[in-house]
């Protein structure tokens, strides 16, 4: 076996930084990785909302949608870990309980835009994805959140689209029936064409 290569002044050290930072990897994967699903929610037109009505009256309207979305997440048993101006960002422990928490959300936002003027409804996007994160008390991080980000950014307000891991794993539990093929679509700043769903 040869030599691990050195140089004068320097010797072992390269590897032993490189020794470090493996143990410090695997520290990170032990700790912090872990299978989830991601939610994010977005409200369509807030920012018109709040040019045109008002930062009180914005405030208002978002503590509408808080009062709404949150309460079906957290039953689900997820947390909500970001509040994003106009949507959240949240956290499930799998897929199955985040895609129930989108239908719910969406039911009840239904139910509050019944009867009222299309200025004062609250529409919203909803994008599920699962994989891999890293994940802390208050925040996530890794691809299957960018992945999220990017699913939800395809969805047209009111609806629920959800990526291919996401369908794989709730789809055992629901049923394939409840979703619907929406095609390969690009998601930004992605290689290649993934794979979305329509709950």
């Amino acid at each position: 076996m040869a030599d691990e290569p050195t140089s004068p002044g320097l010797q072992g050290n390269v590897w032993d930084y490189v020794r470090r930072r493996n143990e410090l990897d695997r520290e990170i994967q032990e700790k912090f990785a872990r299978p989830v699903t991601i939610m994010f929610t977005d409200i369509k037109g807030s920012t018109t909302f709040f040019d045109m009505r008002g930062d009180h009256e914005g405030v208002t309207m978002l503590q509408r949608h808080n009062d709404l979305v949150v309460p079906p997440i957290e039953t689900a048993g997820g947390r909500v870990l970001q509040r994003l101006g106009d949507g959240l960002l949240a956290v499930f422990p799998s897929a199955t309980p985040g895609v129930k928490a989108g239908i719910e959300i969406q039911k009840r936002l239904h139910a509050h835009n019944q009867g009222r003027a299309e200025r004062e409804q609250i529409l919203v996007r909803v994008g599920l994805n699962s994989g891999m994160g890293l994940v802390e008390e208050s925040n996530v991080f890794g691809d299957a959140v960018n992945t999220a980000a990017r699913v939800q950014s395809l969805a047209e307000p009111g609806q629920i689209l959800v990526s291919e891991t996401t369908f794989q794993e709730a789809s055992r539990d629901l049923g394939s029936d409840i979703f619907l093929p929406v095609g390969a679509s690009a998601l930004k700043g992605k290689l290649g064409k993934g794979r979305v769903y329509e709950v």
